[in-house]
């Protein structure tokens, strides 16, 4: 078996920090932190709302604030919350040098709140472990790991609270992708399996999710990468199913015929889904959260899709629109989320079966007006939007040549926005740049383009492992 110190140090470093990060900030642990005694913690809400909107760099402002102000205070329980907040932003944002000190700062903050055996903590250590690969101080990161171990096998007899199951599986998790990081493969499998022991002790949770639901995936997940595929197969992959079960056994039936090919039939069962979800009662869950009128959008698309299958092609045009007419009906300023997005796809896709691409023109532009006025000019929310626009004027110019200036316009405008808001260096900034080089080539701006395909190559370059001396 080879040593930790002979394995390559950067072997899968920004897969096993995404899991890390994913981890550490399950909604159990950020639920703990926005419901405290004295009502929700502004701060954030405030960072939650701007890392919903895209507004990166402005959540890493306003974390970097609380930090300054709550390290005045002695055994402060929100310290470590932010700083688990502001390492994982930082990482969103791109490569930075900065996350192995923010880690193990928010681990110290956790020891002085939470006490050294606290489950955060072994969390807390194995992510220090992870990001302390590229410093190579290999004996460092077995003494974190081990340390860690130890914290959660403390626990792992009286897992007695939805939080405590959660963090334990989240610490077996993590210390799972590290062993295995390090080749130790049986000790990886052994950490996977507890992590799902221990999330097998999870009681139902509707309308919470938490990194327990993962658990079969990511087992599976490691046995797929060690070639284990029927071991793989033998985990329920399967989507976590938050909602009350009439609603859900609505839509997996619907699901079910639709694959069958009896479309009528799937029809039937999506509009009982609606009806359910029109009974306002039917809507709070036993968790007190309340099933918003997304769902109610959702279901429509999915009639919509029956309805295609059908051959009712105006039946299902209409079906479209009426669910971006409840998006549009619902969008008002006193609740700007209600503005943040709006499905354009299945409308779009049946309109590019027709040949009638330009008639989700007025469509788009009628939602772009309702996202400035609430939303304004610089929002990614309306950059997002610009870009869809931009790529139906892009495929109108397949026919159409003066179509491209319009896209380059929209292309231009969202990028200037999203580059304000998650800077210069953002791989999220990637998924725009590849379709406007592709825009410009379409434009015969060869040079214009190979420059956009030198800046993707260096954001790409910049989210890989740089060799150590």
């Amino acid at each position: 078996m080879p040593t930790l110190a002979q394995v390559s140090h950067h072997r899968s470093r920004w897969a096993l920090q995404g899991i890390l990060t994913l981890l550490l900030f399950s909604p159990a642990l950020v639920m703990c932190a926005q419901t405290a005694p004295g009502g929700p913690d502004p701060v954030m809400v405030a960072v939650n709302k701007a890392r919903n909107e895209g507004r990166l760099l402005d959540a890493e402002t306003i974390l970097r604030n609380a930090i300054q102000s709550e390290q005045s205070k002695p055994n402060s329980p929100r310290l470590g919350n932010y700083l688990h907040l502001l390492a994982s932003t930082v990482q969103m944002n791109g490569p930075s040098s900065e996350l192995p000190s923010l880690w193990r700062q928010a681990l110290e903050a956790d020891r002085h709140a939470l006490g050294p055996t606290d489950l955060r903590v072994a969390n807390d250590l194995a992510a220090v472990a992870g990001s302390s690969f590229d410093a190579g101080d290999y004996a460092e990161i077995d003494r974190l790991m081990n340390e860690a171990l130890e914290i959660v096998q403390l626990h792992a007899s009286h897992l007695n609270t939805n939080r405590d199951i959660d963090d334990a599986g989240a610490a077996f998790a993590a210390l799972g992708k590290l062993y295995a990081r390090e080749h130790r493969l049986a000790d990886a499998e052994s950490m996977m399996l507890q992590m799902k022991k221990a999330c097998d002790l999870a009681p139902p949770h509707p309308g919470v999710m938490l990194m327990c639901d993962m658990a079969p995936n990511l087992l599976a997940d490691f046995y797929r990468s060690q070639g284990r595929a029927a071991e793989a197969a033998q985990q329920a992959i399967s989507p976590p199913d938050f909602l009350p079960p009439e609603f859900s056994n609505l839509n997996k039936t619907a699901a079910q015929y639709e694959k069958d090919g009896l479309y009528v039939q799937a029809e039937s069962a999506y509009r009982r889904a609606i009806a359910w979800l029109e009974v306002p009662a039917n809507r709070k869950l036993s968790t007190g959260i309340v099933l918003g009128d997304n769902f109610v959008v959702g279901e429509y698309n999915l009639l919509g899709g029956a309805l295609e299958k059908q051959g009712l092609k105006d039946e299902a045009e209409a079906t479209y629109l009426q669910a971006i007419s409840l998006q549009e009906n619902l969008a008002n300023a006193q609740n700007p989320p209600s503005a943040y997005g709006f499905n354009f796809e299945p409308l779009i896709n049946l309109y590019r079966t027709q040949g009638r691409l330009h008639d989700i023109e007025p469509v788009i532009n009628q939602a772009l007006e309702i996202q400035l006025s609430i939303l304004g000019d610089r929002s990614p929310r309306v950059a997002q939007t610009w870009i869809r626009l931009a790529r139906v004027y892009q495929e109108e110019g397949k026919t159409d040549a003066s179509r491209y200036a319009a896209a380059q316009q929209l292309f231009e405008r969202a990028l200037a926005v999203q580059q304000a808001n998650m800077g210069p260096h953002n791989r999220q900034l990637i998924q725009t740049l590849i379709p406007y080089a592709d825009l410009l080539r379409h434009m015969h701006r060869d040079s214009d383009a190979a420059a956009i395909d030198a800046r993707v190559a260096a954001i790409r370059k910049l989210a890989e492992p740089q060799p150590q001396n």
